[in-house]
């Protein structure tokens, strides 16, 4: 049996900060043959100033059917002047099938 490549993955990323941050940066990796289709330079990566919630969308498209992992997921903020630092991580699954 022939199973067509997998299609697109959509996927979008909200951060939110309360208080508002001075700066926000994150980062996404992947692993194996994995295309990055959006955002165009190839890389799940985002930094700007901290608004209180920010939505970051990306588009990839897995080699095969079947169970996908991303990241983990890297967030820096920063405080207002520089002053404090903050950052954490998380990894997300996700499943698809023909």
């Amino acid at each position: 049996m022939n199973n067509p490549a997998p299609t697109s993955v959509n996927v979008t990323l909200t951060i939110t900060t309360d208080p508002p941050a001075g700066l926000v940066e994150v980062l996404v990796p992947t692993a194996g043959a994995v295309t990055v289709e959006e955002p165009e330079h190839g890389a799940l990566a985002w930094s700007g100033t901290g608004a209180v919630a920010a939505e970051l969308p990306f588009r990839i498209r897995p080699p095969t059917w079947g169970l996908l992992t991303l990241g983990p997921v890297w967030v820096r903020v920063h405080g207002p002047l520089g002053l404090t630092r903050a950052r954490g991580c998380c990894v997300y699954e996700l499943a698809g099938g023909a």
